[in-house]
């Protein structure tokens, strides 16, 4: 699930400088980096008063953000007393569970400046808007390391002092992470239509993966950060796998998961011209590269190299299987099932290594190469060769 933590920034325990405070009191629980889970973070103030033109209008957007969702710990009078009059702190974690938030509210419960959490749902357009699209991303967390963000190559954001502060609370490891174009104005994947088809996906996987939703959300989350393009292609499987009643149905089901395999391996592993350990890598060879990228992440230790085969001749066997959709009759079983592997094995590979496959630019370059021809044109008054080789 995803929460919002709900802090008063004017809180005068504070003095005017509450981001730090905060984040200390939050990682000192030790509950996040106990999790045993990969979260990201987000945090910010919930900046209603730019949207707002009177005051009727600032207390419609704070009730539909705070007191809506599925599940919530805040005190409504209190936040209701609060939000009149100060500003509201946030930290949105995603891929928590509800144990670990349960016991990270319990932690807090003493804490003066606390307002309790919220579950957060992005088909709220509110959510959508202060909890994400508004939201500067703030980290990732895993057990004791930690991955700061920052902004689009801009080096000027690595803090290194408070990269200190994080070692200080106990995190082993502090990195540093190009946020890319993700959360800019190239990125078009921040509409509630794109939110709802994450969620049909979500909720398929949710029924096939071992961990149920816990583990769908994980999954989820990698493939968002890995390239939200995937979800057009896995959403538009979904609803036809929904709806599939002959064998022309499921032909469309197997195409779309064969395209999902397809940009999966463009993704972890781009085309080269050249060969890779004697194997071709081009275009057209997408199973060669996934397991380029298998070998790639894998230890190469003898002892591991069992397991790369392992891996391997699973993706063999669904894209076999993936075929057979396209070609075959296929019984409505057969083709969830192969949604269910499909699942796992992107889990699987995603797992061993989250960072390797993340390219924070890529899902975003027709809009990036737009901006750029039309800045060329703006100031040399000519367009950019359509042969330039990006």
């Amino acid at each position: 699930m995803i929460v919002a933590i709900l802090f008063n920034s004017d809180d005068p325990k504070f003095q005017g400088i509450y981001g730090p405070p905060i984040r200390n009191t939050i990682f000192k629980t030790k509950i996040l980096q106990n999790a045993g889970r990969q979260l990201k973070i987000l945090h910010g103030d919930i900046l209603i008063f730019m949207h707002c033109q009177s005051p009727d209008d600032y207390s419609f957007f704070a009730e539909e953000i705070f007191f809506a969702g599925t599940w919530s710990t805040i005190d409504g009078d209190k936040l209701r007393a609060t939000y009149e009059n100060e500003t509201i702190w946030a930290w949105v974690v995603q891929n928590i569970t509800l144990d670990v938030a349960q016991s990270l509210d319990n932690a807090l419960r003493n804490e003066s400046a606390y307002l309790g959490m919220q579950a957060v749902d992005y088909h709220l357009i509110p959510h959508l808007l202060f909890y994400r699209n508004l939201m500067p991303q703030y980290c990732r967390v895993q057990g004791s390391e930690c991955t700061r963000f920052y902004g689009m190559g801009n080096d000027d954001e690595k803090d290194e002092s408070e990269a200190d502060e994080l070692r200080a609370l106990g995190f082993t490891t502090v990195n540093w992470e190009d946020s890319g174009a993700y959360r800019t104005l190239f990125d078009d994947y921040n509409t509630p239509e794109h939110f709802e088809q994450l969620l049909n996906v979500q909720d398929l996987l949710s029924t096939t993966l071992p961990g149920g939703d816990d583990e769908a959300e994980e999954l989820v989350m990698m493939l968002e950060d890995l390239n939200p393009k995937l979800f057009d292609v896995l959403g538009a499987a979904v609803r036809t796998l929904n709806r599939a009643k002959n064998s022309e149905d499921f032909a469309q089901v197997g195409i779309s998961a064969r395209r999902y395999i397809e940009q999966l391996a463009n993704t972890l592993f781009p085309p080269r011209n050249e060969l890779y350990k004697g194997r071709k890598v081009d275009v057209a060879k997408f199973r060669n590269r996934i397991w380029a990228f298998i070998s790639n992440v894998v230890p190469a230790a003898p002892e591991q190299a069992k397991n790369i085969e392992i891996l391997g001749k699973e993706i063999d066997r669904l894209i076999e299987e993936t075929n057979a959709l396209v070609h075959g009759s296929p019984k409505p079983q057969t083709a969830a099932e192969v949604f269910r592997d499909l699942a796992k094995i992107t889990l699987l590979l995603l797992q061993l290594d989250p960072t390797r496959g993340r390219r924070p630019y890529q899902p975003f370059k027709e809009k990036l190469l737009e901006e750029l021809r039309a800045t060329y044109k703006q100031v040399t008054g000519n367009d950019i060769s359509p042969n330039v080789d990006w």
